[in-house]
Order: C-alpha cells, then structure tokens, then sequence
C-alpha cells in the first residue's frame, strides 16, 4: 500500500511539473506596429498555423496593434500538450463505440460535448483506434454541425479501412482544430420551432424514417444558402446508434432515414443550419 502511495505522489509531482514546464514556456505577445503574423511566427520559431491554433478567439484577418497573442511552446511535445489543454476547454469527449463492418471498414461514433461558454466552429477532430495487437488506424472529421453552441452534444462518425484490426478497441481522441465564435455573429442555426419534424422507426429498431417540414414564414432561400440536415438515432439508454448528414435545397418536405450501426433506435434528434 505505501508503495502504490508513493506513485501516486511521484504522479502528482509529475503532472504539476508538466503543466508548470507548459505554463513556464508559454508568453504573451502584444503585436505591434508593422507587425505580421508570419513575422511573428518566425521570430518565435513557429508556424503561423500554431500560433493560429494557440488563439482560437482572435479574427487574425483583423489582426490590430495591442492585439495580445498567445505565443504557446515551440518544442513539439510541449506544444502538443499546450494544445489538447487548451483544447479541452472547449471540447468534452465523453467516449467512442467502435464497430467492424463488412469489407474490413471500422466505424466509430464518438460522443463531443462544447463544454465552453461560446459557440465552437471550424472543429477538426482525429480519433486513433488500436487493438490488442497493437495495429493501429487513424481516423480523421469534422463536426457535423458547422457550429456547435455551449452546452450541446452531438455524435461525430469516424470511419476507415483496415484489414488487419479486430475487436476489442481501444480509442484516443484528439482535437486538431477549432475556432470560437462571438455570440455577435450570425447564427448559423435554424430554431427548432421553425421547423415540424416526425419519424418512424422500423419494426426492428433499426432504421428510423424521418420528416422534416419548415415553417411556412421561414424565409428558407435568405441570401441563397442550402440547407444542412444533420439526424442522430439513439438507443434507450441514451448513448448515440447512427447519425446522417443532407445538403441540399430546401423543398417543402425532406424525406431521409437514419440507420443503426448497433442496438435498436429509440428516439431521434434533429439540427438545421444554413449551409
């Protein structure tokens, strides 16, 4: 018992250190006149991408004198955990299912969460699965919805091809971009009740036939957008069983079905955005 307490320490010190060594390499930089954002870059021997991801709130097409910038570590085991910290502020993972399906395809839905305070858009997640063999796969989405508001969950669907990985699976999910949104901008969100939705689920609990009517007032054709339809099926214990994308123009009905990678459906959920 003293033993596995002692590790515990040691661990502990580890993780303070880390996080220590994170904070130690990481500065802030005011941009001054003349200022780029290649120059500045280069001057902390950087990418103009990194410095990009480390300031997910600033509009750098914007880019003005006093702007303050988060310059994070140039080593790159210390940038990439300076990142998925960051990261992780605004991105909840709540875990994968991973299924095998013919023609060696693994599919993976995953369970996202913004747990920040503002809309995250432009997300690029990666999702690596192995198993006991250790092969390994990696896997690469977007979010389905173009932007995610505070407090919402939605499934993300990763799949790929391989022929030498088998079941049990093992996941580690990582967020390789985002960017935060300013409640002032426009949403890109349809209201829920600016729209009818009803389904049907299939005798055997795994399809679901779903409606979608928008409000007769909706001026659906504003400023000439599509429409993306974005429907996830869950099971009753609440964990996601399939999720389906449509874009397209908006007609006066939208007929799509959503199947079930695994378990019998439930009940539905349904996003609109403009596209």
């Amino acid at each position: 018992m003293k033993r596995v307490k002692n590790r515990a320490v040691f661990l502990l010190i580890l993780v303070v250190f880390l996080l220590t060594a994170w904070d130690d390499a990481t500065q802030i930089y005011e941009v001054e006149k003349g200022d780029t954002l290649s120059e500045i870059a280069f001057q902390f021997g950087l990418s103009m991408e990194q410095i990009q991801a480390a300031n997910p709130k600033v509009d750098f097409s914007l880019l003005k004198i006093g702007d303050e910038l988060v310059i994070p570590p140039a080593n790159a085991e210390e940038y990439d955990a300076f990142i998925q910290s960051m990261y992780s502020k605004y991105i909840q993972y709540n875990g994968s299912e991973c299924i095998s399906q013919l023609f060696h395809q693994i599919s993976c839905l995953s369970r996202i969460k913004n747990s920040g305070d503002q809309p995250v858009i432009n997300l690029q997640m990666q999702l690596e699965v192995a198993d006991s063999s250790g092969n390994k796969l990696l896997l690469s989405s977007g979010s389905p919805l173009i932007q995610l508001s505070p407090g919402e969950e939605i499934p993300v669907l990763f799949t790929g091809f391989n022929s030498e990985l088998s079941a049990p699976f093992e996941t580690r999910f990582q967020v390789k971009n985002l960017d935060v949104a300013d409640y002032r901008e426009n949403s890109f969100r349809i209201a829920a009740d600016s729209m009818g939705n009803s389904y049907e689920i299939s005798p055997d609990g795994l399809c679901a036939k779903i409606q979608i009517r928008f409000a007769s007032d909706l001026d659906i054709h504003a400023f000439n957008r599509n429409i993306k339809i974005v429907a996830a099926v869950y099971r009753k214990d609440g964990t996601p069983a399939g999720i389906r994308t449509w874009i397209g123009n908006v007609a006066s009905e939208i007929n799509m079905s959503v199947y079930s990678l695994s378990g019998k459906i439930e009940s539905v959920k349904i996003w609109a955005e403009y596209y």
